[in-house]
């Protein structure tokens, strides 16, 4: 083995020790010590700011964090075993997948300020939650839950600048209608602006496109009558067939369809309705609880098809859209590492809950799993890189 190599990993040991020992910190208005940020520790040491192999290792420990968060230690402390040939026989475990348990490993990753919050919306979430986090303006943490049902769909592209220049979303009574068909004329949907005018709402239309004549007729419309029209568009997609009638059911809605004889000029004003929404440039977020006709619809179709992986996955998002439960926990941007850290835990969470955890070794069976692949790969690398400087030098000895 180089000799470079060994005495990398000799300093790399230490480094990991101090880690380990909670010797490293953050100073960010706070001190934190976190488990989660061995990376950034490692980044910001001034120990390996000239070491030769501190790209290579910056690159291997970014890639396995992105699979589960802190991972790098592990990556780090099982690299300098092998190069240094340091041996552990750990006694074969199943994994773990008791709550109690996942939470006991994920409080010893982080400090208890951050981990009373996280549990908080672990249980303020539930099981099945889908939870994200993100940063705001805000001064303040708040954790936001949606139990509408969703869809992403995309308004065109020319009307995103009309009302979505200044906001991201926006909440209205609308008279909506779905068109499964492709809008030629404005003049097909003149009935429908009509109810809408009457009505003193905003319309909004989904449809499967509208062709560069009609989009410029219904932008002069807008302009010149003070008429508010939403359109989105849904194009046919054979991995998502159900979607524009799931959105339809659970709203008590009739597609205008000229499968159902439908036409669009007369059909759309009778099988439109009052809903309300909140619309974003890409998405729709109906203020609607689910019919449980639908709900009841799709769980028996998941016990008829079992075997059907494919099938079953389609169901299960089916399900998930229809009947969501997507919690948002925002973050005020200048606590960066607070963010870093609550991210950290829902997403080893999230990982824990499907792969389990190894109670005796104190790791989740993803990240011991993850961990040992990088690790061999990165010290075949710097393997490789010795081996290849040796070949280089042997040939110019030869010259």
């Amino acid at each position: 083995m180089n000799s470079k190599i060994i005495v990398l990993a000799r300093k790399l040991n230490k480094f990991n020790n101090d880690f380990i020992n909670n010797k490293c910190r953050i100073v960010d208005k706070k001190v934190y010590s976190s488990k989660f940020l061995f990376y950034f520790y490692f980044y910001w040491s001034k120990n390996f700011y000239n070491e030769p192999y501190r790209k290579i290792l910056l690159d291997y420990f970014s890639k396995v964090e992105k699979s589960y968060p802190g991972s790098s230690y592990f990556v780090s402390v099982k690299l300098c075993n092998k190069i240094l040939g340091i041996k552990h026989d750990y006694e074969k475990e199943l994994a773990d997948r008791k709550y109690s348990n996942i939470l006991e490993l994920l409080k010893k990753q982080t400090n208890e300020e951050t981990f009373s919050l996280f549990r908080n919306i672990i249980e303020f979430s539930g099981a099945d939650a889908s939870i994200s986090v993100e940063k705001n303006n805000n001064a303040e943490i708040s954790v936001e839950k949606n139990i509408f049902p969703e869809f992403n769909i995309e308004m065109l592209e020319e009307f995103k600048n009309i009302y979505f220049k200044n906001i991201s979303s926006t909440t209205k009574d609308f008279l909506f209608c779905v068109v499964d068909g492709f809008i030629e004329r404005e003049s097909e949907i003149i009935p429908l602006l009509d109810k809408a005018k009457n009505l003193n709402i905003p319309l909004l239309v989904i449809t499967r496109g509208f062709s560069s004549q009609s989009i410029k007729s219904l932008k002069s419309i807008i302009l010149k009558n003070n008429l508010y029209v939403y359109p989105y568009v849904e194009k046919h997609n054979n991995e998502d067939p159900f979607k524009l009638k799931d959105l339809c059911e659970i709203n008590n809605l009739q597609i205008v369809s000229s499968e159902s004889g439908d036409n669009i000029y007369t059909s759309a004003v009778d099988k439109s309705n009052i809903l309300k929404c909140q619309v974003y440039k890409n998405k729709i977020i109906f203020s609607s609880l689910l019919k449980n006709n639908l709900l009841t619809k799709i769980n028996d179709q998941i016990k008829k098809n079992s075997g059907n992986k494919s099938l079953l996955d389609y169901l299960s998002f089916r399900k998930k859209r229809c009947t969501p439960n997507k919690v948002v926990v925002k973050i005020p941007k200048e606590k960066e590492t607070y963010f870093i850290e609550l991210r950290g835990l829902i997403k080893s969470y999230n990982k824990c809950v499907v792969g389990g955890v190894y109670v005796k070794r104190d790791i989740a069976v993803i990240c011991e799993e993850i961990t040992e692949l990088y690790a061999k790969k990165l010290y075949n690398t710097l393997k490789n890189i010795k081996f290849k400087i040796e070949i280089k030098e042997k040939e110019k000895n030869g010259k």
